[in-house]
């Protein structure tokens, strides 16, 4: 069923997944590849104070905040890649719907792999 109000995501292209070490034939480290598991169009959202003081503790902080579609299956050992910046997810929160879903993301830095 499609809503009437439904939200457009043209922000960016969000890229979850995860990262594998590469490795030469002397099994010395040459970069990592990206490990692609799917990808949502986004929308940027504002970080609130509220979300600093519940989503960023002591050993994380949220540097961007974005608005998808709901997916399952999203965990928080899966990486983010937007524009060739990796991301670690902090944390995501569905909406009560489930048609949308917030994530945390805390910047890791870019991407260069193999």
């Amino acid at each position: 069923m499609k809503f009437k109000d439904e939200e457009r995501f043209n922000d960016g292209l969000l890229e979850f997944g995860r990262t594998e070490t590469v490795r030469n034939a002397e099994k010395k480290i040459i970069g990592e590849r990206f490990i692609l598991n799917g990808s949502l169009f986004f929308n940027y959202t504002t970080i609130r104070q509220v979300d600093f003081d519940f989503y960023g503790t002591h050993d994380k902080t949220v540097d961007l905040k974005v608005k998808t579609f709901y997916v399952k299956g999203i965990e928080e050992s899966h990486k983010v890649l937007i524009d060739e910046v990796l991301y670690d997810i902090t944390d995501t929160d569905p909406t009560t719907d489930r048609r949308y879903l917030f994530w945390y993301l805390q910047r890791v830095g870019e991407f260069e792999g193999v």
